[in-house]
């Protein structure tokens, strides 16, 4: 169980489960996260902080985990990198991306991308989860 790449498994069972509770969340309670988008400024404390800590753990996700091998491990590896990516863009340019989640998050966006990222949950669950089926 502890084997070389056992840090993938629980990055795919974190990553996984949060995804899913997430995106269930998010489709339970549709109106009241619009109206959260729609109230976001980005100038607020809030984006820079969840930014930053974003930005932390992306950098450490890419530093544990960058295997770029053609195998369902890869998804892991981009996950890292989109956290980080995304994270510097938050940062670098607040104006912009509040815009655009604004405009996800008002039309038919945003059910496409909850159901992509239940999709990608139950997949990264499925793998981290697997290992201990044939225990």
């Amino acid at each position: 169980m502890f084997g070389p790449f056992f840090h993938t498994v629980l990055i795919e069972q974190i990553f996984g489960l949060y995804l899913l509770i997430m995106a269930l969340i998010f489709l339970s309670r549709v109106s009241f996260y619009r109206e959260v988008v729609r109230n976001m400024k980005a100038t607020s404390g809030a984006v820079f902080l969840s930014s930053s800590f974003g930005l932390l753990l992306g950098l450490f996700l890419v530093v544990i985990h960058n295997f770029w091998m053609w195998e369902p491990r890869i998804v892991v590896t981009i996950l890292c990198w989109v956290v980080l990516i995304r994270s510097i863009l938050w940062l670098a340019f607040p104006e912009k991306m509040v815009e655009r989640t604004k405009i996800i998050a008002a039309g038919p966006g945003y059910y496409v991308v909850l159901i992509l990222l239940a999709i990608l949950g139950v997949f990264l669950m499925t793998r981290g989860f697997y290992v201990y089926i044939g225990s």
